[in-house]
């Protein structure tokens, strides 16, 4: 799995993740975040993923606070990341 992770200046948000037409991610983060608060924010977006919450029929804000409470810490093993700062 690759996941790309994308420091930008984002308004509004914390980070966001979307899936690619390849299979891989994009984790766009604000480029704001201190650096406990990016690694917070990557794992909270890394259970998106695990959950595969893209193919869920179910409003976001509803996922969100289902990914909070869970408490999923992802596997990270095989997932190679690619950093960017936008």
């Amino acid at each position: 799995m690759t996941i790309n992770i994308i420091f930008a200046p984002v308004p509004n948000t914390k980070a966001v993740v979307t899936e690619n037409e390849d299979g891989s991610y994009s984790i766009v983060m604000s480029k704001s975040l201190s650096r406990e608060q990016a690694q917070k924010e990557i794992i909270h977006e890394l259970g998106h993923i695990v959950s595969d919450d893209f193919s869920k029929d179910v409003q976001a804000n509803l996922i969100e606070e289902m990914i909070r409470r869970s408490g999923i810490i992802p596997d990270i093993n095989g997932i190679e990341f690619f950093c960017q700062v936008v």
